[in-house]
């Protein structure tokens, strides 16, 4: 059948440990309501089998497969989703940073993508002393952060959690509940994303408020990074963020 809609998506965090079944801490992540967000009237295919049902959208109302991907692809829904958040604390990047200019000179090194990873590679590679510019849309963060305590405060991130659990339980295959004495944190998108931010602006990194449409090789070993409206930097290195 064809459907109008999304499935409702709760907060979830990734683990770098390996083999482990639910990794838990106390009250790790709250578990909240969550609401829908009006959806586009774009089409999405649910079939159901053994039970559970699971939607796609329909790769129809795209040109083709590389517009389909760079849309979000089988996520598209879920980041559609993600976008409708209101995010307005979150401070305009291209309202805080210079903006990369047209002709360019070559750039040491252009970030793609503006999420945390982004922001926080561009502006610790500006520290180095290299002439770094960061590409992409200009969008806040909307997802749920979950960190292990003591590597933010490595980072000097640690003012940017909003809530601590201090111990967290990890359960193997027996069920038994072991208490591993690492503490856990939540992390405030809004701060995070001001830190990141302004250690951008300090560094001096440059930003272009636009998508990348294609990276090429030119004949004297730079890259060029070919971007929306013809517009295209070259640098020496680059380097794309998820």
């Amino acid at each position: 059948m064809e459907c109008v809609g999304a499935q409702n998506v709760g907060a979830m965090a990734v683990f770098t440990r390996p083999r482990l079944k639910p990794l838990v801490g106390r009250r790790i992540m709250p578990r909240k309501k969550q609401s829908f967000w009006p959806m586009s009237s774009m089409k999405v295919k649910c079939n159901s089998s053994s039970g559970s049902e699971s939607c796609v959208v329909d790769k129809e109302d795209f040109a083709d497969e590389e517009d389909y991907i760079k849309a979000g692809g089988s996520q598209l829904v879920f980041v559609q989703m993600q976008q409708k958040k209101d995010m307005d604390q979150q401070s305009k990047l291209s309202d805080e940073l210079q903006q990369i200019s047209a002709g360019q000179t070559v750039l040491d090194l252009v970030v793609i993508g503006c999420g945390p990873a982004g922001l926080a590679l561009a502006a610790e590679s500006a520290k180095l002393g290299l002439n770094v510019g960061l590409v992409g849309p200009d969008l806040p963060f909307t997802n749920n952060y979950g960190v292990w305590e003591d590597e933010f405060k490595d980072l000097g991130l640690q003012a940017c959690i909003e809530h601590v659990w201090r111990d967290t339980i990890v359960y193997l295959d027996d069920d038994d509940p072991i208490l591993i004495g690492r503490a856990y944190g939540r992390v405030s998108r809004h701060l995070l994303h001001e830190e990141l931010l302004k250690r951008c602006v300090e560094a001096g990194v440059l930003y272009l408020n636009s998508k990348v449409d294609r990276i090429v090789e030119a004949t004297n070993g730079h890259s060029l990074v070919e971007c929306e409206g013809d517009v295209v930097i070259p640098c020496r290195y680059s380097f794309v963020t998820f």
